[in-house]
């Protein structure tokens, strides 16, 4: 599997990285952000409490987590969980997409420094086809919204941008992987189409900045 470089660190309780002695002042997920104030107030407020956005996204990834290290063969101690998020968990671990795959890559780190630019990609596996794919999972809380659900292009194509540059590491395809009560889809991308979205998220970002 692709192991994060060592030099790289995250801080999880403020969301920063840090290359060796260089903090990283972006994230990809910072970058990508066009919310409007509308927007962050309607998240806000369904982030906390017991069935918060937050607690479920956590649960529903530390589960992918495990499970897709457990599929690459790792000893990992199970993982304990409310059982209220058992409907997001199971359709999630018997999707379909593992059926014969190859885990590449679990919640690995990278860095640009010179784009001061850090992020985590969530996993990259090669399915029985051979086909390697990038993907992120995004949970939702409903059925409906697993339709509506719209691809995470511009955040794949950060991670690719980076997965490129530091380990010469390219996909024949990208995904998104939403996770709903009682269902789980695979929603594809071409990894072409994510790398032009993060490069125009990327320049109308920049162009925000202040010169120093």
């Amino acid at each position: 599997m692709l192991e994060s470089d060592p030099l790289i660190k995250f801080h999880e309780a403020i969301h920063r990285y840090q290359y060796g002695d260089q903090w990283m002042i972006n994230s990809v997920t910072r970058v990508i952000d066009d919310l409007t104030p509308e927007a962050r107030e309607r998240i806000a407020a369904t982030k906390d409490g017991p069935d918060g956005w937050e607690i479920r996204g956590n649960t529903v990834h530390a589960a992918l987590e495990q499970h897709l290290l457990k599929l690459a063969g790792r000893d990992v101690a199970p993982i304990e969980f409310d059982e209220r998020w058992t409907p997001w968990i199971e359709p999630m671990v018997n999707h379909w997409i593992w059926e014969g795959c190859t885990v590449e890559a679990v919640e690995l780190r990278l860095c640009d420094p010179k784009k001061s630019l850090g992020g985590s990609l969530d996993f990259i596996i090669k399915d029985e086809n051979g086909r390697r794919i990038l993907a992120d999972a995004k949970s939702v809380s409903s059925a409906t919204a697993v339709e509506t659900r719209k691809p995470a292009d511009k955040q794949l194509g950060g991670y690719l941008q980076m997965l490129v540059d530091s380990h010469q590491y390219g996909v024949e395809q990208c995904g998104t992987l939403v996770v709903g009560p009682g269902m789980t889809r695979m929603k594809p991308s071409n990894p072409d189409d994510c790398l032009a979205a993060w490069l125009d998220a990327w320049q109308k970002f920049d162009a925000q900045q202040p010169d120093f």
